[in-house]
């Protein structure tokens, strides 16, 4: 049996998740990750990329980004 994260990602408005260069569809979904570091991007037209960077161990885990309109 293998230990895996849950993940709930919202941000406003729903913009495409990345998670270490993979394309995970919508922010508006739970993602099932193995524990371990991971580089987590949201990418929306007309909003600058938001990056971070998190170490995610066993359990459910919540991430709420908040993304910047390009002037």
């Amino acid at each position: 049996l293998t230990d895996v994260t849950g993940v709930q990602t919202c941000a406003l408005p729903i913009s495409r998740i990345f998670i270490n260069g993979k394309d995970y569809s919508r922010t508006d979904r739970v993602v099932e990750l193995d524990p371990g570091f991971y580089e987590i991007a949201l990418v929306l037209d007309g909003y600058r990329v938001a990056i971070t960077y998190r170490y995610f161990g066993r359990g459910d885990h919540n991430l709420s980004f908040n993304l910047s309109a390009i002037d």
